[in-house]
């Protein structure tokens, strides 16, 4: 695949961007499903990125079910669907998503909202299943050495898809009988000839809940955001 730059240089300035605002802070409840949801530095803030608006009310009905949500980054997903949920583990590679996820949880009196930092599945017991495994995937796959990553780049890069072909490969050996996962990413960044032929090699059946268009700005540049939400079915 040949990266994709021009969504690689508007990443980086929705990035450099999200982290110029006075921290903490919070969002408007009507903005992020009635929650209580404070945005720390070093985290991605839902405030620059929208996606989670367009997926979550396509998200299944996970009443009396068991959650693992990759990357929760700030905790909106984790938060929403631990209202219905048995339980919900968020996991995150950046230590302070951790702790915003872990705050926000607080925050909106989650008591089933564990949160653990982890890369991928590292932090994750073989013996801990799941009902639905979710990840809002990074947006752009990067080449080795392009940079040092910041705590906060996790949420938007993944160099060669390293981060995700383990998601793709592995998910299988953390769900439930039945269980399923959901993974929401951007057309625009990913290598979707990889995607592909890791479902394939994970003998995953794929099945396309719904596509989005949608516009992302930072600064005075936009782009026309195209994603899908996909289930996969080990």
């Amino acid at each position: 695949m040949d990266y994709d730059w021009k969504t690689i240089k508007f990443a980086e300035k929705f990035i450099e961007e999200s982290q110029k605002e006075k921290f903490p802070y919070f969002m408007n409840p009507r903005e992020v499903f009635g929650l209580k949801i404070q945005v720390s530095k070093h985290v991605f803030s839902p405030k620059y990125g929208e996606g989670y608006k367009h997926f979550m009310p396509f998200l299944p009905d996970v009443k009396g079910m068991r959650i693992l949500e990759i990357g929760c980054g700030h905790g909106i997903v984790s938060c929403y669907l631990a209202k219905s949920a048995k339980y919900v583990l968020a996991v995150d590679i950046n230590p302070y998503a951790v702790e915003n996820t872990r705050i926000n949880a607080e925050h909106n009196f989650l008591k089933n909202l564990e949160v653990r930092k982890s890369d991928v599945f590292s932090n994750i017991k073989k013996n801990e299943k799941f009902d639905l495994i979710f990840w809002n995937i990074p947006w752009a796959k990067i080449p080795e050495g392009y940079k040092e990553l910041k705590p906060e780049d996790f949420s938007v890069f993944d160099v060669e898809h390293k981060a995700l072909s383990k998601f793709i490969l592995e998910s299988g050996n953390y769900l439930n009988e039945k269980g399923s996962v959901y993974l929401f990413y951007g057309v625009e960044g990913a290598d979707i000839n990889l995607i592909g032929d890791l479902i394939k090699k994970s003998g995953a059946k794929k099945e396309l809940i719904k596509k989005f268009i949608f516009e992302e700005k930072a600064k005075d540049k936009k782009i026309e955001y195209h994603a899908e939400l996909i289930k996969l079915s080990y």
